[in-house]
């Protein structure tokens, strides 16, 4: 157990240094990191007592994490150099923003749609499987296993697949739900009218319905993560006054993790993923496993190495579908069994580890933290709230990477270039032509 407390101070230290040096704000993209190997590490110690049967970490990997986490928070560190003047101090609530009934309605609508679409797909590849017959939930859990990007690339051109309709409207439905979650914390926060408060949870409403019968949860956990991220950059003026009030934050974000960990817990017998362990366990090994599945797989020596292309893994996989690559492997790494769990999720640090030794895991760590942090660094200095919707995406996203790797695995590539692109998009749809940009001034600002 002391070796997780290790990591646990090593990443406490980091976050005080960040924000007492380098002006991080509470809630940035690689604080955000920091607070997901903090979660990710306090979970794994419960585990102990359950699932976790990797007592210790050993030297080798504690080293490996201990370059990463640092190199991350050095990269990001970074970023403040090229935006100096960057105000983390300020916020956004001295915009005034009032957005047309009519605009929700027609997000709304297309959700709407790209339900009808995905529903559709479902039933007919579920039926084209032989288990068109079966109950919603086991048509959605024999579906995913066939269509999930990360099991296999062969079916892309079958039968057996989501039409391009269909993904391409998910891409517009994970889009408009982190704008959704900005435009609900945000009129929230700053006390704007019923209806507007109401229409932003109306279309965060539906496109969790979309996600639930697509037979996902995943994005719903980034959504919240997001939130929580939006809520302090809104109310960044006022942090003062929730510093004075510890207590109560405290309360708010207990509560708000139990509320969030019994949803995932219920909801995987609605996407056709039921458990039979207990919720804590449940949940302490979702989020708690990557660590001592690392140590797991480095002890084992099973991986001696690992090809450059699982770094790059959605850019090359695009590469092999216009026929520019080949021999492209299996995104998982490898599997590694605790109890009656199977892990595949090793931090993001592993595949810098395996494919490029110890320089890849400071190279690739540091420009991660660079890359995260700029958006990031960009809206506070810009005051845009479309750049400040993308960088919660990629915050929450930064919450995950103790789980998986991010930045070159997944957001270079060009289905998440086209989600971030549609999401700015329906964010200067919604919000730019209604903004009105008042005056920047802190000592007016509530």
């Amino acid at each position: 157990m002391f070796t997780y407390v290790l990591i646990f101070i090593l990443v406490i230290f980091c976050i005080i240094v960040y924000n007492r040096y380098f002006s991080g704000g509470i809630a940035s993209p690689v604080s955000m990191f920091f607070y997901g190997i903090l979660a990710s590490v306090t979970l794994s110690i419960i585990g102990l007592f359950s699932w976790n049967s990797v007592q210790n970490i050993s030297f080798q990997v504690l080293v490996i994490l201990g370059l990463g986490i640092v190199a991350t928070a050095l990269g990001a560190a970074t970023s403040t150099r090229l935006y100096p003047h960057s105000d983390t101090k300020g916020g956004f609530r001295r915009f005034s923003l009032q957005i047309p009934v009519w605009k929700f309605l027609l997000i709304d609508l297309l959700v709407f749609i790209a339900i009808i679409i995905r529903v559709s797909d479902v039933i007919r590849i579920a039926t084209a499987m032989g288990v068109g017959d079966v109950s919603y939930p086991a048509m959605v859990a024999a579906v995913r296993n066939v269509t999930s990007a990360f099991v296999t690339t062969e079916n892309s051109q079958t039968a057996l697949d989501y039409t391009v309709l269909a993904r391409q409207t998910e891409k517009f439905v994970d889009a408009s739900g982190f704008v959704g979650c900005f435009l609900l914390v945000y009129s929230a926060s700053t006390k704007k009218p019923i209806p507007q408060i109401a229409n932003s949870a109306i279309l965060l409403l539906i496109s969790t319905a979309y996600v639930l019968l697509s037979g996902s949860r995943s994005i719903i956990f980034l959504w919240l993560i997001a939130s929580i991220f939006y809520y302090f950059l809104i109310q960044q003026p006022s942090l003062n006054a929730i510093r004075s009030k510890p207590t109560k934050l405290l309360c708010i974000v207990v509560m708000a993790t139990l509320l969030a960990a019994l949803f995932f817990y219920l909801s995987s017998i609605i996407v056709g993923r039921a458990s039979n362990s207990d919720l804590i366990a449940y949940i302490s090994f979702y989020f708690g496993s990557p660590i001592p599945s690392f140590e797991s797989l480095v002890e084992s020596g099973s991986v001696s190495s690992i090809s450059p292309q699982l770094v790059f893994y959605n850019l090359c996989a695009f590469l092999s579908k216009v026929g520019l690559m080949s021999g492209l492997p299996s995104y998982s790494i490898s599997w590694v069994a605790f109890s009656d769990f199977g892990s595949n999720v090793f931090t993001c640090f592993a595949r810098y580890y395996f494919a490029f030794g110890y320089f890849g895991v400071i190279a690739f760590s540091y420009l991660s933290g660079l890359i995260i942090e700029l958006p990031y660094r960009y809206a506070n200095s810009a005051k845009s709230i479309p750049v400040a919707i993308i960088s919660g995406y990629i915050a929450a996203n930064a919450f995950d990477m103790i789980r998986e790797e991010f930045v070159f695995s997944r957001l270079f590539s060009m289905a998440q270039l086209m989600t971030l692109i549609v999401m700015l998009v329906i964010a200067l749809f919604l919000i730019e032509p209604h903004l009105n940009r008042l005056r920047w001034n802190h000592t007016t600002a509530k």
